[in-house]
């Protein structure tokens, strides 16, 4: 009798310790599944908290890019208007230079021509006797021209005959 005790004892024993175990294991799985959900809750946070700052940050991307944006369109109006006034001054500089330079060159041409009339009037009084004398060494040159080239023509053709 007493082995049998011993084993109902053990047997119930064995009974508790499983059960304790098993209501134990439950203890543990249901504190695993409470974590695990507040573990998920604080993933599901994060993450929404992460959606929350790229569409903040995303917002202030594009807000910053408006007014970069609107600078760069003022920057560019100032510079148009900054480069018309150059090009408006520089223009009238231009007009004034070449309205100033026209008149300084009909001057000069008024004096070149005034020049040129005296020097032309000498020039003819000058060379209308060496112009006679000229056509006629003119003539004795082209002839002696001629008579050179035709002698090369022939030499030419004695040449090529060879």
């Amino acid at each position: 009798r007493d082995i049998k005790q011993l084993l109902y004892a053990h047997q119930h024993e064995e009974s508790t310790i499983k059960c304790d175990s098993e209501a134990l294991l439950k203890l543990i799985n249901d504190d695993n599944k409470s974590r695990e959900a507040e573990i998920e809750d604080c993933e599901t946070k994060l993450k929404n908290n992460l959606k929350e700052k790229d569409l903040s940050h995303n917002d202030l991307l594009r807000r910053l890019k408006i007014n970069h944006g609107n600078k760069l369109t003022e920057l560019r109006n100032e510079f148009r208007r900054m480069s018309s006034d150059i090009m408006s001054r520089s223009e009238n500089i231009t007009r004034a230079t070449r309205e100033r330079m026209d008149q300084e060159l009909k001057e000069e041409v008024v004096l070149i021509e005034e020049m040129k009339r005296i020097e032309t009037k000498e020039i003819v009084l000058a060379h209308e006797k060496e112009l006679s004398d000229l056509g006629v060494q003119s003539n004795q040159i082209i002839n002696t021209n001629l008579d050179t080239i035709k002698s090369l023509k022939e030499e030419s053709t004695d040449m090529k005959k060879k």
